[in-house]
């Protein structure tokens, strides 16, 4: 059964977060509980490329090639309901994309 904390009651099922420090629906929570988004993000590191959330030391995939990284890095972020970050060899950022809790409705 999904635990909803308090601050997300009446936010959408697939918005919610678990418990603290859990994951789900592209919404993590701090120590204290608060909603914290997730952000994915691809970039280069000892000759390899890599995806893994923003914040955190281990990958979640490495790659040889920047189009495999960018792939597996926007199927994560789909997933997750999360912003992509997508950055050159020299760590600058060259795309962003927002898959999901995107901050109000915007027309066009």
């Amino acid at each position: 059964m999904l635990e909803v904390l308090p601050q997300l009651r009446g936010v959408a099922h697939g918005e919610r977060a678990r418990t603290a420090g859990s994951f789900h629906g592209g919404l993590t929570t701090d120590g204290e509980g608060h909603p914290v988004a997730v952000t994915i993000e691809v970039y280069h590191q000892d000759e390899q490329w890599h995806v893994r959330r923003q914040g955190e030391r281990e990958p979640l995939s490495n790659h040889a090639k920047k189009d495999d990284a960018v792939a597996a890095g926007r199927a994560a972020a789909e997933r997750e309901r999360a912003e992509l970050v997508i950055k050159n060899l020299d760590g600058t950022i060259a795309q962003k994309d927002s898959h999901g809790h995107d901050p109000r409705n915007v027309p066009g």
